[in-house]
C-alpha cells in the first residue's frame, strides 16, 4: 500500500485507519504490506497513544499529504524551517510548504524523484538523506521496498521485521546520501 497505512503500530498495538481497509477489501491472495516498520521517541510514543485512537477516524483527506501536480508552491511556519539545520518529513510537505531559501539544510525524506532532488538543490539544500537507497534517480518509500522484499521473499505472507531486517542486511540496502550544495 502506498499513501496510507491500514493501521498505525505502536507498542505492540495497531491502531486502524478508518477508511484504509476498504482500499484493499478485495485483495485475496496477495500479502498486503504497507512499511510501518517504525521506530520513536519516548514524547512521540506517548503523544501517539493519546491521539491514535481518534486519528483513524479522521477522513482520507486529512491523513495523505498534499500531491505537488497542480498544486502551487505555498511557503508557510518560515520561522521554523529556519531553525532547522535537519528538515525530515514527506517529501510532499517539503515541496509545497518549505521556503525558497533551505540554504545549507539536511533533509531526511523518501519517494524522491529527479525534479525533487532539482527542487531541493536550487533551494540551496545541502544535503538529502533517504532512508532507501536510489535506483535510477529515484528513491522508494519503506512500503514500496517491504513490498519488494516481500515478493521476492515469496512466503506468501508479510514479513516479520526480523525477516525484512535479514533481507535488508541480505541484499545491502543502505540509505541514500546526496551532497547537493556545498
Amino acid at each position: 500500500m502506498g499513501g496510507i497505512d491500514l493501521y498505525v503500530y505502536l507498542d505492540g498495538r495497531d491502531y486502524p485507519i478508518g477508511a484504509a481497509p476498504k482500499l484493499v477489501q478485495d485483495v485475496h491472495r496477495t500479502p498486503i504490506v504497507e512499511g510501518r516498520v517504525l521506530s520513536s521517541l519516548d514524547h512521540f510514543r506517548k503523544l501517539a497513544r493519546l491521539l491514535l485512537p481518534a486519528v483513524g477516524y479522521l477522513p482520507m483527506s486529512m491523513l495523505l499529504p498534499p500531491g505537488t501536480k497542480g498544486e502551487t508552491h505555498q511557503p508557510k511556519f518560515h520561522r521554523y524551517w529556519m531553525e532547522a539545520d535537519l528538515i525530515a518529513g514527506d517529501m510532499h510537505y517539503i515541496h509545497k510548504y518549505s521556503p525558497d531559501d533551505l540554504t545549507g539544510k539536511t533533509v531526511i525524506t523518501n519517494t524522491t524523484t529527479p525534479e525533487n532532488i532539482e527542487v531541493l538543490r536550487a533551494r540551496g539544500v545541502s544535503k538529502v538523506i533517504t532512508m532507501m537507497p536510489r535506483y535510477e534517480g529515484r528513491s522508494f518509500g519503506t512500503n514500496m521496498m517491504e513490498a519488494a522484499l516481500t515478493a521476492y521473499a515469496g512466503k506468501g505472507r508479510p514479513l516479520t521485521e526480523a525477516e525484512l531486517s535479514a533481507l535488508v542486511d541480505e541484499l545491502d540496502l543502505r540509505p541514500s546520501v546526496e551532497q547537493l550544495n556545498d
